[in-house]
């Protein structure tokens, strides 16, 4: 069985795709104490009329906080490397994975990817003890071929 999908990377994937990721991540619920803990020291030096010292953490606690950050960090890696790749194409099979760009073709075994998340939108292919991840659009698959490779993923992680 193989599944082929084919696609031109989208802002709003990736932007979905790094929302549900940070949310997986060990440290996410830490990292929302610390980005609290930040506003509360903004505002601790505001009443200690340190105006401009507070102003700052309380703008970069609510950066932090939002997600803001991780909008704008993810825009710049889209713009500068995915948005210039053009059409795609990734063929899933039982033993391998061949990733095709233009005039490149690379074959990929399955370990290369420690797990997966799924999302509304997408797919999360998690590499790299589970710390970078490609995405795969879910509007990219046709006919069952979703619900297949839903299956072949949990397969191969689960």
């Amino acid at each position: 069985m193989e599944i082929t999908i084919k696609y031109k990377g989208k802002l709003e994937n990736y932007y979905e795709a790094e929302k549900y990721f940070r949310k997986k991540k060990k440290t996410y619920k830490i990292d929302k104490i610390f980005e609290i803990l930040l506003i509360i020291l903004g505002i601790y030096m505001i009443f200690m009329k340190n105006y401009v010292l507070g102003g700052i953490f309380i703008i970069l606690g609510i950066i932090f906080f939002t997600g803001l950050s991780e909008k704008f960090i993810t825009k710049i890696y889209f713009t500068k490397y995915i948005k210039k790749r053009g059409f795609q194409e990734l063929i899933f099979s039982d033993e391998k994975i061949i990733y095709a760009l233009n005039d490149i073709k690379s074959e990929m075994k399955w370990d290369f990817y420690n797990g997966y998340i799924e999302t509304p939108n997408t797919f999360l292919l998690l590499y790299h003890e589970r710390k970078h991840y490609s995405v795969l659009p879910k509007e990219s698959f046709s006919g069952n071929s979703l619900e297949e490779f839903r299956k072949l993923l949990k397969q191969k992680f689960n």
